[in-house]
């Protein structure tokens, strides 16, 4: 006996093929000016940071249109203003930055764009949408 099946040999090699299609909801969609009102993305992603930029600088600069989000930690609870907000530094260079409601970040790109930072021209532009980021967490780990 031969091992292996190898499917039937029912059809051609590119019939059995599935259709792009359904591949296409997993990728990351882009966010934009054609966004519905309800859009919930709140991330938006910059680039041409300064060397040396810090969190606290890109705080000080991006909540002025809006306020930035906070991690909430795990176990027990501190004081709000001690949580650390929701930046995510990637390199040196640029980042990702949440901010609390989605509209202030859908105002970030055009406000934000090409506006110098210690003598860094910076490029802002909203995150692509990635189910379930972006979004108000919510407690499913049966807690109290």
């Amino acid at each position: 006996s031969s091992g292996g099946g190898g499917g039937g040999g029912r059809g051609r090699a590119d019939d059995r093929a599935p259709p792009a299609a359904p591949a296409e909801p997993a990728k990351p969609t882009p966010c934009g000016k054609d966004c519905p009102d309800d859009c919930t993305n709140a991330r938006v992603y910059v680039a041409g940071l300064p060397d040396g930029a810090t969190e606290d600088e890109i705080v000080q600069l991006f909540s002025g249109i809006g306020v930035i989000a906070r991690e909430r930690p795990k176990g027990r609870g501190v004081f709000k203003d001690q949580m650390p907000h929701k930046i995510k530094l990637y390199g040196k260079n640029d980042c990702l930055v949440q901010y609390e409601d989605p509209s202030a970040a859908h105002a970030a790109p055009d406000f934000f764009s090409g506006h110098e930072m210690k003598g860094s021209k910076l490029t802002v532009e909203l995150a692509e949408k990635i189910p379930g980021h972006g979004l108000p967490s919510r407690r499913d780990d049966g807690g109290y």
